[in-house]
């Protein structure tokens, strides 16, 4: 089942026999593209029957990482494998070789977009690389790349709404005050390479906005994080046999709005990003929990929001979630090869090691507060700490004194314990400061910060 995805980027000649990357160079863009047409439109087509395969397989410690709010790249995956059974992906070359819709190629050309539908081969060759690195996963099952991107796709006819209170129904009531603090609202400018988001708050009240949250640098990075936003006069100018309406707009104004016109519309915005972030996340909430598997996010915005406050035990909608931040000696293994190594020729210390977990998660349910803490702290001395020096010495001996991927940090250990919920209880436990790859972080981020960005399981958005 697995192993689909690597036979189809043969067969379109993405990958060689031996899974690495072909050589594109030379290779016409259109054949590119006919090439990526097959495979997005195989993907489709074979989609539901792959997820029923993985729904009838049932498997056992695992996540679904999020195509929201999670990065989807080999570094941060790495230290998954070491706590997972497997990982459930969103395969990122099927959003890639997604088509372009109508609306979307309207836009660019009337921003003044310079090589609207052309290919982007960096991202192509990223893309293949990312299969290249981790086939061994797949072959084995320890990776399971879906074509999620189908949860997402966006509408081909621009819908036309009439807010009668600014979205406020799409925020939860006791996140709105939450949502308000976490919202920044910054400028953007138009370049003939794309939009440029001004790094300054909006203070000349300017039509065109990016919205994003703080917290939320994970889903930033990720295809779905920053929303843009143009304050548009729309005039109709006819309806269509079909019901639809033909309209006109212009694209871009440099004249900034009256206050109270912007205080509305930017409300307004931010309300309809909360509900369309909330919409994509129960669409792969409903994944994860129809293959049995929790949902994991990087984000602490969504695990908050997702909570119904700024304290994420105080929600009864969710489970609740407490944390322990330890400082430690934590594996930040940057070579699949060798983790891959560890999990096959060193299967018995692996799984001592994830069921290590699974025990300390166990003596801390029912704790909370600096009982909680307290004896988080003391389980790690005694029962985590020494597990990771055994898989330190075990990654030293596979990879040489000078392990290539092997790098020691002071960095946080994150204990999530997850109350009330029928959570697998192997996948409870998660590392975090380890997660965090420079290829997976935003353009504006800051590589030391966001490695210590927690990692966060939820299983179910209760409504």
């Amino acid at each position: 089942m697995s192993k689909q995805v690597l036979e189809l980027l043969r067969a379109v000649s993405f990958l060689e026999t031996d899974n690495s990357v072909a050589n594109l160079e030379g290779i016409p863009e259109q054949q590119i593209k006919r090439r990526l047409a097959y495979y997005y439109n195989s993907r489709r087509q074979t989609a539901k029957r792959e997820l029923t395969d993985l729904i009838n397989s049932k498997l056992e410690h695992s996540a679904l990482i999020s195509g929201v709010s999670a990065a989807n790249a080999v570094i941060p995956l790495c230290p998954k494998f070491l706590v997972q059974e497997s990982l459930i992906v969103s395969d990122p070359l099927f959003t890639f070789a997604m088509p372009e819709n109508e609306i979307t190629k309207v836009e660019k050309q009337g921003l003044g977009m310079a090589n609207v539908g052309s290919m982007d081969f960096v991202q192509l060759t990223n893309e293949l690389k990312y299969f290249s690195a981790l086939a061994p996963y797949i072959e084995a099952g320890f990776l399971y790349a879906l074509p999620l991107g189908l949860l997402h796709e966006p509408p081909q006819k621009l819908p036309i709404n009439f807010p009668r209170n600014r979205y406020r129904e799409l925020v939860p009531p006791d996140a709105v005050e939450f949502v308000r603090r976490a919202a920044i609202v910054r400028p953007f400018e138009r370049s003939g390479d794309g939009l440029i988001i001004l790094p300054e708050p909006n203070t000349r009240l300017k039509r065109h906005v990016s919205i994003t949250f703080e917290g939320d640098e994970a889903a930033n990075g990720a295809p779905f994080g920053a929303s843009f936003y143009n304050f548009r006069e729309v005039e109709f100018e006819k309806e269509n046999a079909d019901g639809s309406y033909t309209i006109s707009w212009q694209f871009w104004s440099d004249e900034p709005l009256e206050k109270a016109q912007y205080d509305i519309w930017i409300e307004q915005s931010v309300n309809k990003t909360i509900g369309e972030r909330l919409k994509r996340i129960s669409k792969e909430m409903r994944i994860a929990d129809a293959v049995g598997a929790p949902y994991l996010t990087e984000s602490t915005f969504e695990a908050e929001l997702l909570a119904g406050s700024g304290h994420p035990t105080s929600s009864n909608r969710a489970a609740a979630i407490n944390f322990l931040q330890a400082n430690a000696q934590l594996l930040n293994l940057e070579d699949p090869k060798a983790i891959f190594r560890l999990r096959t020729d060193n299967a018995e210390l692996f799984n001592r090691f994830r069921l290590s977990l699974a025990a300390v998660v166990e003596d801390l349910k029912g704790l909370a507060g600096q009982e909680f803490e307290q004896r988080a702290h003391q389980l790690f001395e005694q029962e985590i700490q020494p597990q990771i020096e055994e898989v330190n010495s075990a990654i030293g001996r596979l990879e040489g004194a000078a392990a290539k991927g092997l790098i020691q940090t002071s960095a946080a250990l994150i204990l999530g314990l997850l109350t009330g919920s029928a959570l697998p209880v192997a996948a409870m436990l998660v590392f975090a400061a380890a997660g965090m790859g420079g290829e997976a972080l935003p353009a504006v981020g800051d590589y030391q910060r966001a490695r210590k960005q927690p990692q966060f399981i939820w299983h179910k958005l209760k409504k």
